[in-house]
């Protein structure tokens, strides 16, 4: 009798690398040794499943593949039982679509920065632009710098795309699309509410404690209910840190300032995170708070009243004796 000798498998490659969830796909496996015996049946074998696979030539199989769990898992090829030395890396994804759009809520004046979370088999590399309301008006975009650096893909498996939303005549909901390398992405879309624009024109007090926890009133146009203040420094960019209470007609908001190491840092507000773009975000400072040591003279005659010295730490122009 004649015994056929099988040498394992080593696999090296697949294309595509990236697959949708719940659909066949057929992906060229590449490698060494991977020629089968006569009789012998071959199968991929990918997240604890066997699939069928057709032999092109020692170096090539075809495997046919549905999977049906989000994420990466290794490839590899079972011929007659032995499973191959070396596996490759393929992962599912979602099928292309906009995952989440944030702000959902954008100023009618334009210019509010905006994120868009996708899932697609695309790289990140790609030239992209998202396309506002039916006209399709179209802005350039760019893929996130913080997916790009991890790989391309957030933990989620997401791309995340930037574009700043171009002004609109009329308030209300519109959609949002994707071009990918000049090419409209079909079924690829989200929406964003625009809203009558908002400003700022100035902060009071325009200082506060490196400490935080002080009332400032962020003073402006166009301010409304559901507004929070947010507050922007070069290393952490926009932060919306507490909610607010709109005042006086729409021309205040009053919020709690968080602490900040002493400088100064501009003061916006945000409807549904998004910053105030168009005009005027005040500046505000934040200061070393006063250490009072002492008091010439210490005394005065009631009723009579007279000018005092105030010695101490940082006492200097702008502190007001309470």
């Amino acid at each position: 009798a004649t015994v056929e000798s099988i040498q394992g498998a080593s696999v090296i490659g697949a294309e595509p690398s990236m697959v949708i969830v719940g659909q066949s796909s057929a992906v060229t496996v590449t490698g060494t040794n991977m020629m089968r015996g006569s009789g012998s049946s071959q199968e991929c074998m990918v997240q604890g499943k066997a699939f069928p696979a057709a032999q092109k030539s020692d170096s090539t199989v075809v495997c046919m593949l549905i999977l049906e769990r989000l994420g990466a898992a290794s490839l590899n090829l079972r011929t007659a039982g032995l499973v191959s030395t070396t596996g490759v890396a393929i992962q599912a994804i979602s099928a292309p679509g906009v995952v989440n759009v944030t702000p959902s809520v954008v100023s009618m004046g334009g210019g509010t920065p905006v994120s868009i979370s996708l899932s697609g088999s695309w790289g990140g590399q790609e030239s992209v632009a998202c396309l506002f309301g039916a006209g399709k008006q179209r802005v350039s975009g760019a893929w996130s710098s913080s997916t790009i650096a991890a790989g391309g893909r957030d933990g989620s498996g997401m791309l995340h795309l930037e574009c700043a939303a171009p002004s609109s005549g009329t308030s209300g909901t519109v959609p949002v699309g994707v071009e990918v390398d000049g090419v409209e992405q079909g079924g690829v879309s989200g929406s964003v509410e625009y809203v009558s624009g908002w400003s700022v024109t100035g902060v009071q007090p325009s200082s506060v404690g490196e400490s935080g926890g002080a009332s400032v009133t962020v003073l402006g146009s166009g301010l409304r209910g559901g507004m929070g203040c947010i507050f922007h420094d070069a290393s952490a960019g926009w932060r919306q840190e507490s909610s607010g209470t709109a005042q006086d007609g729409g021309k205040a908001i009053v919020c709690t300032a968080p602490g900040h190491a002493v400088g100064v840092v501009l003061v916006g507000v945000a409807l549904d995170g998004a910053a105030a773009a168009s005009a005027g975000n005040a500046e505000l400072a934040y200061v070393k708070a006063p250490v009072v040591t002492s008091v010439v003279p210490s005394r005065l005659e009631a009723g009579s009243g007279g000018v005092v010295t105030v010695y101490g730490q940082h006492v200097g122009a702008g502190a007001n004796v309470l």
